[in-house]
């Protein structure tokens, strides 16, 4: 069948457990669909080593050997220094390939033990990184790197093909003992029975580790929270005598012993708990997870070199860490690189406290073990070879080495007799050469003295690093904190961490979303910190008032109260609900008419609680309502009151107070119940309307809001809404509801939210079909261009007219018939309409009383009113009777040749449509006669101005997504407005599947008045990617093709019926909008398979999967509410999907279908804009558009586009050039010094690509220019659409351009390089590992000068000024 995908033999799953995380589904299910049928695939079991059972992710048996695969999701990049990987944004972990090594031995041995033919089986081990933007550095190149046992999701199937991997030795062709391998395997595995977990925390991810201890990510079993935490589980033997258990348990529990012992602290990573499992066999130490790096990647990797500001206060962050440790007399004793973490922002932390000790007293030590831990290179010189000595001022010594390397980019000493010998005495001239201030220098020597009472303690240090001085004595510090301004991190109490702020600070305070580390959870903490009448007082009332509420879904729920500074700022904790500000969404008309309805009757609901309750809000605004996806819910009590209040009652916001209250008289309960339904009143208009009711900006006697009719795009609301809303707002207080619950009588009984349209032009004719056929619908099979029938739709006439007039038709028509032009030239690609707009240009010139000449095949004459002639030739590509193309070409431009006179100007106007390629074929062989038209034809095609009287339309720069949202809005728009017209969809009315066939469900809610114009926008976004890839250009032939897919799957009426008898779920999902508009796998259409690569679906969204996973398809609230598209069955077939997987969850293949379908689901009805855009597989594209939009922006952004091609060349930190562009000269593999050439911001200009606008094309902006232009003349050009700066957007981030980024998207900057290689130039950059920048230029006397280059960022020595 055209368009099927054809399968590649599938592997044997032989089954396992379920798999713990969506990386483990898609290892599964690529080996399931391209491994060879004849392997075998065993997952999520466990493997017996050396008596404990380990969880093992994949087993694979090859026709050569049995392979253990370990999946890791780990994004980034990922540096491999010694046995510990070092990701990006992550901390470190141990090595999983070590691990896994060690349990193929293990398994190897267990299967010859079982059975002695197998003891020559080869056993390997395969670490698999699924993340697409993984990249492993392992700079190891001994034969046991990590990086030999490690590939990516697409490598993998190679990988394990690889005969080459199995050790000399062993056999190549084990194919003969696969039944053996099999049943050994069955009595050596164990499958799991659920997801590990260990107490109340379910495991996600295991990120490696060694035989004594094991690290995972975990998240709390019990409370829903995207907050995660690190698990370090140490294996115990329960077996041993007790004294032995003892001394296993004190030693193991060494790190949380001295965490607990300090209260928590920004600068240290802090423990949450530590317990042991049932049978004690394991401990478990639980770490809050830090999104951050370790220190040791940005010393180790050129392109991670942190900013010289950054280095100091990363200094000045690891000495608050040991500040804090030592105040609570704490050693950290194991200080180096890999135990300091690097968190976003460069804020640093300390972590690895397995062997540290307080400094009281205690039975017992861990010293034993911390001397295999040390690393020399950080280990004073009176602790080496005595690490019983350890102390404070070890750990200072430990810190300034770190300071040292982290500044100069070198350690001190060579080694510990480099040590010994030297004195301890650090080398100067690192120090000078890196431009280190020299009290930061006379610092660190001291710090790094030889004799420990030499050294400064940690707080000390600290202080002289910041310029401070010690405080004088015998006085307190008050450390003071502007709380409308916390950053991120911010350890507001021992319990509550900072995560962001939320929204602006209100009057009274600010707000913020923290993490409570003793629930595990988040949570809301409100800041009062401003108030005219008592700070105190005002919390206090608050909180009264919530404390005494019992709970409800429509009223924020209050946690607690306290105090902040001993005493003196009060602050209330909420429960923390992900949701969004009503205000912002009445701003942006994000609510639909129903939505708005569904608001209104969930705030009526809240305030008729309250009310019941004696509790009247007295600010009821968009700004103090939440919408979540549970609820819309009622927050911000500041102002509200109670009868027992003895608060003023003046507070509030004047334009949501009716007209009519009377403020000098104290209000009664009705009065402030009647506050609260007006209040709502006038906020459910706005976000109806967007706007406020009233014109004079306030509620006035006498003055009737303004009908939400009369406003753009609302004309079909329903008289029952629109009556409902403007009653609530009524200006006198008797035409007005009498309480909340009377309104939400009201809101519940409005039914329909819309009326028909009175009219609806332009109106297509209405369909006539027979029984249970709709003959639009097999129209729109016909113009589908991989069609299993016909696809006659796409070419020849129209029966249903969904032409849509373009530029053409609104200018060209006009200055045509007005005798603007001797020649009209429309060129383009097949299927652009250049012969419909001809056809629609003569019947507009008939229309208007021309005459018509003799018919002609391939062409009209036409007489004007004024005598001129249009001549027109609908497809210049083509023969006409005997005359061969060249001889019609020859004809029809015979007026234009050299030589020829032009007639009068009021003689003719010839037209042609031609196909580019054709048209520049025909002229370049004969460019002779045709000079000056060939010149003209090229700078039209160009989008360059050409000589009057002649007009070159290049449909090719036309684009179909261009253009501003609206009734004359983009070509996309008004298509697919046409396509989804009322009546072309009336006949399946009468269907027996109208309430459930997903084709009138389609074109209902792409019509729909008030949600279909957000779906459309989503929609025409994905297409605007595809635009902007410049992969292909999109004609209009393409467009209708790619939506009559959309609407109808490629099926007639017919089809559809059989496949609803058929019953296949799936089959019937694919053929919602929402699956459909990418097409389908193996696609042939030119634009669903390039809309498949930006299919939302496919990026990573492990928040939003949890969600859908835990709530259901209808995700709560998320979704923006559809009526008037009949029983929602695409919901309830993903219900159906969904409850199939609780029962069968170990199935890959139907857990990611559901999550595929449910993911475009939500990216499409979603209510929040800012969830779809986050969905986009292009992590640049708001960027990007944001630079087309707005061309002044380009100048401005050209820095940071050199600074992200600059990295991407191996400069870690391109600032330290200031604006100039660097390109690596060559590459000497081995080398240790790379070479730059550098050119001049001023030589280089960004501009917008497309040429000047063309009155007759919709066109915009779909790229970028970047262009050199040398002192001599030499030009280079670099054409950038959304691949290649997607790919410079991740350099900027330390991306490393992979070999298939380097052959395609990267081949542009390639070519670019290539191009300025001609160019002159008198200095270049050296870098000795990207430090060490000198610069080298040629003076005009031709002499060589090179020297230290400065870092151009740095505008003082003190490092507290940068």
């Amino acid at each position: 069948m055209a368009g099927e995908a054809v399968r590649c033999p599938m592997a044997d799953i032989v089954g396992g457990g379920p798999p713990a995380n969506d990386s483990e589904r898609a290892a599964i299910a690529h080996l399931r669909d391209h491994a060879p049928e004849d392997w075998l695939v065993l997952h999520n079991i466990e493997i017996p080593v050396r008596g404990a059972m380990y969880e093992v992710d994949l087993i694979v048996v090859t026709p050569h050997s049995v392979c253990l695969i370990d999946v890791k999701s780990t994004r980034g990049r990922i540096d491999v220094s010694g046995r510990r990987w070092y990701p990006s944004n992550r901390g470190s972990f141990h090595s999983p390939v070590a691990k896994l090594r060690d349990h193929a031995r293990a398994l190897k041995g267990e299967l010859a033990r079982r059975s002695s033919g197998l003891n020559r089986i080869y056993v390997d081990a395969l670490v698999v990184l699924t993340a697409d933007d993984s990249v492993l550095v392992d700079p190891n190149d001994r034969t046991d790197a990590d990086a030999h046992d490690v590939s990516t999701l697409d490598e993998m199937i190679s990988a394990l093909a690889d005969v080459s991997r199995v050790r000399s030795g062993f056999p190549r062709d084990i194919r003969r003992h696969r039944q053996t391998i099999v049943q050994t395997l069955q009595g050596v595995v164990r499958v799991p029975t659920g997801p590990l977990r260990f107490g109340n925390w379910v495991v996600r991810e295991e990120l490696g580790g060694t035989e004594d201890v094991t690290e995972y990510r975990a998240a709390n079993a019990i409370v829903t929270t995207s907050q995660t935490v690190l698990l370090r589980v140490y294996r115990a033997d329960p077996f041993q005598p007790e004294a032995v258990r003892a001394a296993e348990r004190v030693a193991i529990a060494n790190a949380y012993e001295v965490l607990a012992r300090m209260p928590p602290h920004e600068c240290v990573v802090g423990c949450r708990d530590f317990f042991a499992t049932e049978d004690e066999s394991r401990f478990v130490l639980v770490l809050d997870d830090v999104r951050g790096t370790a220190l040791q990647p940005h010393l180790d990797n050129p392109r991670l070199v942190l900013a010289a500001d950054a280095k100091y206060r990363l200094i000045a962050d690891i000495l608050r860490g040991l500040t804090h440790a030592h105040g609570h007399r704490v050693l950290h004793r194991a200080l180096s690189p890999a135990s300091v973490l690097v968190a976003p922002g460069g804020k640093g932390l300390l972590t690895g406290f397995d062997y540290a000790r307080p400094e009281d007293p205690r039975s017992h030590t861990v010293v034993g073990r911390l001397a295999d831990a040390l690393d020399p290179a950080y280990v004073a010189p009176e602790c080496q070879a005595r690490a019983q000595a350890m102390s404070r001022a070890s750990d200072v010594y430990a810190a300034g080495v770190i300071a040292y390397r982290l500044l100069t980019g070198e350690l001190p000493f060579a080694s510990t007799a480099d040590q010994y010998e030297k004195g301890s005495m650090l080398p100067g001239g690192p120090l000078t050469a890196a431009g280190v201030p020299e009290h930061i220098a006379e610092l660190l020597g001291r710090m790094c003295a030889q004799a420990p009472s030499a050294r400064p303690s940690a707080a000390e240090a600290l202080r002289t690093m910041l310029g401070a001085s010690r405080p004088p004595a015998g006085r307190a510090t008050t450390r003071t904190f502007d709380y409308r301004n916390l950053p991120e991190g911010h350890q507001l109490t021992r319990k509550y961490t900072v995560q962001r702020r939320l929204g602006k600070p209100g009057s009274f305070g600010a707000a913020y979303q923290v993490y409570d580390n003793l629930a595990g959870a988040d949570r809301v903490v409100k800041i009062v910190d401003r108030d005219r009448e008592s700070l105190v007082e005002r919390l206090k009332h608050e909180y009264q008032i919530l404390l005494g509420l019992p709970a409800h879904d429509n009223v924020i729920k209050v946690e607690g109260a306290d105090y902040l500074d001993g005493g003196e700022t009060p602050y209330l904790v909420f429960e923390y609900v992900d949701g969004q500000d009503v205000g912002a969404l009445a701003d942006d008309r994000a609510l639909g008419p129903a939505d708005t309805v569904k608001l209104g009757v969930e705030v009526a609901r809240g305030l008729a609680f309250l009310h019941r309750h004696g509790i009247f809000h007295c600010d009821i605004k968009p700004g103090n309502l939440l919408w979540t996806d549970q609820g819309c819910k009622i927050i911000d009590f500041n102002v509200s009151v109670s009868a027992e209040s003895s608060m003023s009652k003046a507070g509030g916001t004047t334009k949501y107070v009716p007209p009519d209250v009377n403020i000098r008289v104290p209000p009664t309960a009705a009065d402030l119940a009647d506050r609260d339904v007006y209040a709502l009143g006038v906020t459910l208009y706005q976000v109806l309307t967007g706007q406020y009711p009233f014109a004079s900006g306030r509620p006035t006697l006498g003055e009737q809001p303004i009908d939400p009719r009369s406003l753009s795009g609302l004309s079909e609301l329903s008289d029952a809404l629109v009556d409902t809303v403007t009653k609530a707002i009524a200006p006198l207080r008797s035409a007005r509801y009498g309480g909340a619950a009377e309104f939400l009588a009201v809101l519940d009984a409005i039914g329909e939210v819309h009326r028909p349209p009175a009219v609806a032009p332009p109106e297509p004719r209405p369909v006539v079909a027979a029984g249970n056929v709709n003959p639009f619908v097999a129209h729109l099979k016909t113009l589908y261009s991989q069609s299993t029938s016909s696809n006659a739709g796409t070419r020849g006439k129209d029966p249903y007219d969904l032409y849509v007039a373009t530029a053409l038709d609104d200018g060209l028509i006009p200055d045509v018939l007005a005798g603007r032009y001797r020649l009209v030239v429309i060129t383009g690609n097949a299927g652009d309409g250049k012969t419909a707009f001809l056809e629609r240009l003569v019947k507009a010139a008939l229309d208007r009383g021309a005459t018509p000449g003799e018919p002609r095949d391939n062409g009209a004459d036409v007489r004007l009113l004024g005598g001129r002639w249009l001549r027109t030739n609908h497809d210049g590509s083509q023969d006409e009777g005997d005359k061969a193309n060249d001889e019609v070409l020859g004809e029809f431009f015979a007026p234009f040749a050299e030589g020829e006179e032009p007639g009068p100007r009021n003689a003719e106007t010839r037209l042609i449509a031609i196909n580019e390629g054709r048209l520049v074929d025909f002229l370049a062989s004969r460019a002779s006669r045709f000079a000056s038209l060939t010149a003209a034809v090229r700078a039209g095609l160009d989008g360059e101005p050409v000589p009057d009287g002649i007009a070159v339309v290049n449909l090719n720069r036309r684009s179909v997504v261009a253009g501003a949202d609206g009734p004359n809005g983009p070509i996309f728009d008004r298509l697919l407005a046409r396509m989804t017209h009322e009546r072309f969809w009336e006949a399946c009315e009468s269907c027996d599947l109208v309430n459930s066939c997903y084709a009138p469900h389609n074109a209902r809610t792409l019509a729909h008045p008030s949600v279909g114009p957000k779906i459309v926008k989503r929609l025409r976004e994905l297409y605007t990617l595809t635009h902007l890839r410049g992969r292909m250009h999109i004609t209009v032939r393409d467009l209708r093709s790619a939506l009559a897919f959309t609407l109808t799957s490629g099926r007639d009426c017919a089809e559809i019926h059989e496949l609803y008898r058929g019953g296949d779920i799936t089959e019937i999902l694919s053929g919602f909008y929402f699956n459909g508009w990418a097409g389908t796998p193996g696609t042939r259409d030119r634009l669903l398979a390039l809309l498949r690569d930006v299919d939302v679906a496919a990026v990573s969204a492990p928040a939003l999967d949890r969600r859908l996973m835990h709530v259901g398809p209808d995700a709560g609230q998320a979704m923006m509410t559809v009526d008037r598209r009949g029983d929602d069955y695409d919901m309830s077939l993903l219900r159906t999907l969904f409850d199939r997987l609780t029962g069968d969850a170990a199935d890959p293949e139907a857990h990611a279908r559901y999550l595929a379908s449910v993911r475009r689901r939500f990216y499409f009805e979603g209510l929040d804009d800012k969830r779809a855009r986050a969905m986009s597989p292009f992590r640049s594209s708001e960027r990007f558009l944001s630079l087309l939009h707005d061309p002044e922006q380009a100048a401005a952004r050209l820095p940071d586009l050199i600074a992200a091609i600059n990295r991407g060349e191996g400069l870690p930190d391109p600032r330290r050039l200031g604006d100039t562009l660097a390109l690596q000269v060559r590459h000497v593999p081995g080398g240790t010094v790379r070479s730059h050439r550098l050119f001049p911001i001023d030589a280089l200009t960004l501009t917008m690509s497309g040429g000047p606008p063309s009155p007759y094309l919709e066109q915009e902006p779909d790229g970028l220019v970047l262009r050199y232009h040398g002192p001599a003349g030499q030009t280079a050009r670099l054409r950038i659409q959304l691949d290649l700066f997607e790919l410079l957007y991740r350099l900027r981030d330390g991306y490393l351009p992979s070999v298939a980024d380097r052959q395609g998207h990267y081949l542009g900057l390639t070519i670019f390089k290539n191009e300025l290689s001609a160019a002159p130039y008198q200095e270049i950059v050296l870098s000795a590992g990207g430090r060490g920048l000198h610069r080298v230029r040629r003076e005009r006397d031709g002499r060589l000068v090179m020297e230290p280059l400065v870092d151009l960022t740095e505008e003082s020595d003190d490092p507290a000024s940068q």
